[in-house]
C-alpha cells in the first residue's frame, strides 16, 4: 500500500471507533502507533493498529489480541502505574487503545539522567516491575530502552509498554500449540539473550534478567552497547570488546553476572539482580 492508503485506512479505523487522528507516532513492521483523541471525551490515547498487510495473518492477529488481553488482566481490579493501561481493543481492526504518556522512552532520555544513583534506582525500579510479571506468568522476552516510558519529562518514574512478543506463560501455553514457534528468534539484537536468539520459545525469566544487565550497562557506561550482527552482549564483554569506562568496579560486577551466557550463571531472577544493587 502507498502512504497515502495507509494513511486513510489508519484514518478510517480510527473513525469507525470514535477516535480522531492527531499525529503518528512510530510505525513497525507489523503495527502503526498514533496519537489519537476520543471524539467524546476529547482524550488522547496511543493507539496501536495492526499494518494493513498484515491483517489477513491470523497468527499476528491472534498475537495482538493476546497482547492487549494478558496486558488488560495484569492491571486486575486495581490499576498498577509501572505497566501501561490498555483501555480498549477492537477485534475488528485490531487496534489497542492505550494510554498516552507524554515523558517519552528510555532511549531518547538517556542522557538526560541526572545522576549515576538516578540511573541505578531507575534500573531496580524496572526490575522491580518485572520481578511482578515473572511472579504473574509472563516474560517480557524485549526489555531495551524503546520499551521503557515516563509520565512525563520530570518523572524517572519507569512505565513498562510493548508486549507484542512476550511470554505470556499464564494465559497461553507456548509448548502446546502456541505464537512462537522451537527455534525462533524474537527480540531486538544487542538487548536479547544468547538462548532467545537461538529458540525464543523456551526461555524464562532470566533472558529478562539478562536485557536489563545491558540496560544497566547503557545507563552508566561513557560507550553504549548497541550491538552488531552475529555478536551479542555476553561474548563481546567477556572478550574485552565493550568499553567499560564509567561503570564503577561494583556496577561492572552486577552487569557482568547478569549477561553470563549460561542463563545458570545469572541471577536467576530479577528479585536477586534487584538486591544486588541495592
Amino acid at each position: 500500500m502507498t502512504d497515502y492508503q495507509v494513511d486513510d485506512y489508519i484514518h478510517a479505523a480510527l473513525e469507525r471507533h470514535g477516535y480522531t487522528f492527531a499525529r503518528l507516532l512510530g510505525v513497525g513492521g507489523l503495527g502503526t502507533v498514533v496519537l489519537a483523541v476520543h471524539q467524546e471525551t476529547q482524550t488522547a490515547r496511543a493507539v496501536k493498529i495492526l499494518n494493513p498487510e498484515m491483517v489477513r495473518n491470523q497468527s499476528i492477529r491472534r498475537r495482538f489480541a493476546i497482547e492487549a488481553a494478558a496486558t488488560m488482566k495484569l492491571h486486575g481490579a486495581v490499576r498498577r502505574h509501572d505497566i501501561i493501561f490498555v483501555h480498549e481493543f477492537f477485534e475488528d481492526e485490531v487496534m489497542i487503545v492505550m494510554e498516552f504518556v507524554v515523558g517519552g522512552d528510555l532511549e531518547s532520555r538517556m542522557e538526560e539522567i541526572p545522576s549515576a544513583s538516578t540511573a541505578v534506582t531507575l534500573a531496580m525500579e524496572i526490575l522491580k516491575t518485572l520481578e511482578w510479571l515473572h511472579a504473574n506468568g509472563v516474560i517480557h522476552r524485549d526489555i531495551k530502552p524503546q520499551n521503557v516510558l515516563f509520565k512525563s519529562g520530570n518523572s524517572w518514574k519507569p512505565i513498562l509498554c510493548d508486549f507484542g512478543i512476550a511470554k505470556l506463560v499464564q494465559y497461553l501455553d507456548e509448548s502446546r500449540g502456541g505464537l512462537t514457534r522451537d527455534g525462533a528468534q524474537m527480540g531486538s539484537p544487542g538487548y536479547m539473550a544468547p538462548e532467545q536468539s537461538a529458540d525464543a520459545a523456551h526461555v524464562d525469566a532470566r533472558a529478562d534478567v539478562y536485557s536489563m544487565g545491558v540496560v544497566l550497562f547503557n545507563l552508566l557506561a561513557t560507550n553504549k552497547y548497541e550491538g552488531h550482527l552475529g555478536g551479542n552482549f555476553a561474548d563481546d564483554l567477556s572478550a574485552g570488546r565493550i568499553p567499560t569506562n564509567g561503570l564503577r568496579p561494583e556496577i561492572l560486577a552486577v552487569v557482568r553476572k547478569a549477561t553470563t551466557h549460561d542463563p545458570d550463571d545469572r541471577y536467576q531472577t530479577a528479585g536477586e539482580m534487584r538486591a544486588a544493587l541495592e
